[in-house]
C-alpha cells in the first residue's frame, strides 16, 4: 500500500527533475549562443572600423600620389600616425601590386623587396581590388607572433596602384572579447 502511494510521486519528482534538466540545459546553450552572437558581431564592428580606417588612409590624396611616383617612403611618413594614434595596429607596410613590400613602419630590417604574393591578404586583396581581412598567420618580421592583416587597396581611378596593409596581432582579439 505504502509501495502505491509513494511511486506516483516518486514518478512525478524523477519526471519534473528531467523537464528542470532540459530547461535548464536548453537555457544555458541559448545564453551561451547569444553571447557567441554578441561578441561576433563586437568583433565585427571592430574590424569594420579597422577596413574604414584602412580606406580613409588610402584614398588620401597625398599617399595616391606618392604611391604612384614610385615615392613609397614619402608615403610610408604620411602613413606613419596611424599605429602611433590607434594602437591595435601594431605594423604597416605597402607593397606594390605585384606583393612586394616597398616600405613599412616600424621599420623592420631584412623585408623591404621581400614578395609576399603567398600571403592569403595578397591573394585577398587582389581578387576584387576590394579590402580584405586575411586569416591568422605568424609574421615574417621578427618576434615572429600570430597576426591578421587587413590589406586596401591604392588605387587611382581603379587602377591598382599598390596595397596598404596593416597588421594587428592575435592578442588584440583576445583582449576585445576580454570586453564582452
Amino acid at each position: 500500500v505504502v509501495l502505491a502511494l509513494f511511486l506516483p510521486f516518486l514518478t512525478m519528482v524523477i519526471v519534473s527533475s528531467i523537464q528542470l534538466y532540459q530547461g535548464m540545459t536548453s537555457l544555458t546553450l541559448e545564453r551561451r549562443a547569444a553571447l557567441a552572437g554578441l561578441s561576433a558581431l563586437y568583433l565585427q564592428e571592430r574590424f569594420d572600423h579597422l577596413v574604414s580606417l584602412g580606406n580613409s588612409y588610402a584614398t588620401r590624396m597625398t599617399v595616391r600620389k606618392s604611391v604612384a611616383e614610385g615615392d613609397w617612403n614619402s608615403a610610408i611618413k604620411i602613413l606613419e600616425e596611424i599605429p602611433k594614434n590607434f594602437p591595435p595596429i601594431e605594423r604597416i607596410f605597402l607593397t606594390d601590386i605585384h606583393g612586394t613590400e616597398t616600405a613599412d613602419f616600424p621599420q623592420v630590417p631584412g623585408v623591404i623587396g621581400r614578395n609576399f604574393a603567398f600571403r592569403d591578404w595578397y591573394k585577398g586583396v587582389t581578387k576584387e581590388w576590394k579590402p580584405y581581412v586575411s586569416e591568422v598567420y605568424k609574421r615574417t618580421a621578427e618576434p615572429q607572433y600570430n597576426v591578421v592583416a587587413i590589406a586596401i587597396p591604392i588605387k587611382q581611378d581603379e587602377t591598382p596602384l599598390g596595397i596598404l596593409v596593416l597588421q594587428i596581432r592575435l592578442d588584440r582579439f583576445l583582449d576585445w572579447s576580454k570586453v564582452v
